[in-house]
Protein backbone atom coordinates (compact mmCIF):
# COMPACT_ATOMS: atom_id res chain seq x y z
CA UNK A 1 0.00 0.00 0.00
CA UNK A 2 1.34 3.38 -0.69
CA UNK A 3 1.98 6.27 1.79
CA UNK A 4 -1.05 8.16 0.41
CA UNK A 5 -3.57 5.63 0.41
CA UNK A 6 -2.46 4.78 4.08
CA UNK A 7 -2.74 8.13 4.95
CA UNK A 8 -6.51 8.27 3.79
CA UNK A 9 -7.22 4.81 5.64
CA UNK A 10 -5.82 6.65 8.60
CA UNK A 11 -7.45 9.69 8.55
CA UNK A 12 -10.91 7.77 7.53
CA UNK A 13 -10.12 5.76 10.84
CA UNK A 14 -9.32 9.36 12.48
CA UNK A 15 -12.66 10.52 11.21
CA UNK A 16 -14.63 7.95 12.59
CA UNK A 17 -13.24 8.31 16.18
CA UNK A 18 -14.24 11.43 15.88
CA UNK A 19 -17.96 10.91 15.00
CA UNK A 20 -17.89 8.55 17.76
CA UNK A 21 -16.86 11.73 20.37
CA UNK A 22 -13.98 10.09 21.04
CA UNK A 23 -11.45 12.27 18.64
CA UNK A 24 -12.12 15.97 19.26
CA UNK A 25 -12.74 17.96 16.04
CA UNK A 26 -9.52 19.96 16.87
CA UNK A 27 -7.89 16.59 17.51
CA UNK A 28 -8.84 15.54 14.42
CA UNK A 29 -7.84 18.59 12.34
CA UNK A 30 -4.45 18.89 13.48
CA UNK A 31 -3.67 14.94 12.85
CA UNK A 32 -5.22 15.37 9.07
CA UNK A 33 -2.91 18.53 8.90
CA UNK A 34 0.12 16.92 9.92
CA UNK A 35 -0.38 13.70 8.54
CA UNK A 36 -0.93 15.50 5.16
CA UNK A 37 2.52 17.74 6.11
CA UNK A 38 4.02 14.39 6.67
CA UNK A 39 2.72 12.83 2.90
CA UNK A 40 4.65 16.32 1.40
CA UNK A 41 7.29 15.44 2.93
CA UNK A 42 7.36 12.18 1.42
CA UNK A 43 6.36 13.47 -1.88
CA UNK A 44 9.42 15.87 -2.30
CA UNK A 45 11.60 13.69 -1.42
CA UNK A 46 10.63 10.95 -3.80
CA UNK A 47 10.46 13.45 -6.22
CA UNK A 48 14.47 14.54 -5.05
CA UNK A 49 15.29 11.10 -5.75
CA UNK A 50 13.47 10.90 -9.09
CA UNK A 51 15.61 13.52 -10.08
CA UNK A 52 18.83 12.12 -8.59
CA UNK A 53 18.22 8.88 -10.49
CA UNK A 54 18.18 10.58 -13.50
CA UNK A 55 21.22 12.91 -12.92
CA UNK A 56 23.11 9.26 -12.10
CA UNK A 57 21.83 7.45 -15.58
CA UNK A 58 22.87 11.00 -17.21
CA UNK A 59 26.19 10.93 -15.71
CA UNK A 60 26.37 7.17 -16.61
CA UNK A 61 25.03 7.40 -20.36
CA UNK A 62 27.63 9.96 -20.75
CA UNK A 63 30.86 8.09 -19.20
CA UNK A 64 30.00 5.00 -21.29
CA UNK A 65 31.34 6.19 -24.96
CA UNK A 66 29.55 2.50 -26.02
CA UNK A 67 26.11 3.99 -25.58
CA UNK A 68 26.28 6.10 -28.37
CA UNK A 69 25.94 9.26 -26.01
CA UNK A 70 28.81 12.02 -26.78
CA UNK A 71 30.08 13.51 -23.99
CA UNK A 72 30.04 17.60 -24.78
Amino acid sequence: MHYRDAAQVIIGEATRLNEEGVLSDLDRDVFERNLKLACEILADAEKRNASQERDSQTERDVSNPSNGVSRP
